[in-house]
């Protein structure tokens, strides 16, 4: 699969030229065998394993299961691969991580505030590329136009002229690992008494001892504000109604984890604000 990565220019424009020609039926959609035989034309051999992956990912659904392959997607991914491996790109992304760290527990949630109240319009969680600029600046982040093309192209899944910010904010953070996500999930299930799946900002108000909070510790902030600027994080939400969902939930502690390097303080963090242990006898 890296070896995609790897695909000249020359080659990338012909395996999207091969895909066109074997396209008999639907737009931008081929079997498996003929995906796997174009990519072969290319000298690509692929196993069966990754074949299923990209099925997986780039299979179009047909009455619940996936037998073609968007190959124009997969195209749009290679040449997003190709942008992501170069060193301007690696120096850009560092660059912009150094940025968010700088700003703390609160850089990558803020950012995605000011995507999100840039997105109020049409709610559909992409920015075309000057809104996702104006953003960047929003933020503090200056790019220049070839960066802001980089960035373009290595995030516009569709090739249609926008950037999902949701994909480019899990891209800066990163995911929880699984020891910290057993810490949220932990903390959820103890607010979601119903097991709905949905805990209310009222819930939390309630449980959430802000006094444990870095900031709050540190002294630079005092707890009735550590409590709101919580809360207010919720509020901003698309949902906006008092109701968090368990994404929602994972989505801003997701934030919180990339500002905090060692495993250790965020759990204790979890536990004294949630007043959770991550080793507790369940008898």
């Amino acid at each position: 699969m890296d070896s995609l990565a790897m695909l000249t220019q020359k080659n990338r424009v012909k395996m999207r030229r091969f895909f066109r020609e074997n396209d008999k039926g639907i737009k931008n959609r081929v079997k498996q065998s003929e995906f796997r035989a174009t990519l072969a034309m290319l000298n690509m051999n692929i196993s069966g394993k990754d074949l299923d992956i990209i099925t997986q990912r780039f299979g179009i659904s047909h009455f619940g299961t996936k037998l073609d392959i968007n190959y124009a997607a997969f195209c749009d991914e290679v040449e997003a691969l190709e942008v992501r491996r170069t060193t301007q790109f690696h120096a850009l992304i560092t660059r912009m991580r150094k940025h968010f760290m700088k700003r703390g527990a609160r850089g990558i949630h803020g950012l995605a505030t000011i995507f999100r109240q840039m997105d109020s319009f049409d709610g559909n969680r992409k920015l075309d590329k000057q809104e996702f600029i104006e953003g960047l600046s929003q933020f503090g982040f200056k790019v220049s136009k070839v960066e802001a093309m980089q960035l373009l192209k290595a995030y516009d899944r569709n090739n249609d002229g926008v950037i999902s910010y949701d994909e480019f904010i899990r891209g800066m953070r990163g995911s929880l690992n699984s020891r910290r996500l057993k810490l949220v999930m932990k903390a959820f299930k103890k607010l979601d008494k119903s097991g709905d799946g949905v805990i209310t900002v009222d819930d939390m108000r309630g449980t959430f001892s802000a006094k444990h909070h870095p900031k709050v510790i540190s002294g630079e902030m005092k707890e009735d504000d550590a409590l709101e600027i919580f809360v207010n994080s919720f509020d901003g939400s698309n949902i906006k109604d008092g109701r968090v969902h368990l994404d929602e939930f994972e989505d801003y502690y997701s934030n919180i984890s990339s500002s905090i390097d060692d495993d250790e303080y965020f759990v204790r963090m979890m536990e004294k604000v949630w007043g959770i242990e991550e080793y507790e006898y369940e008898g």
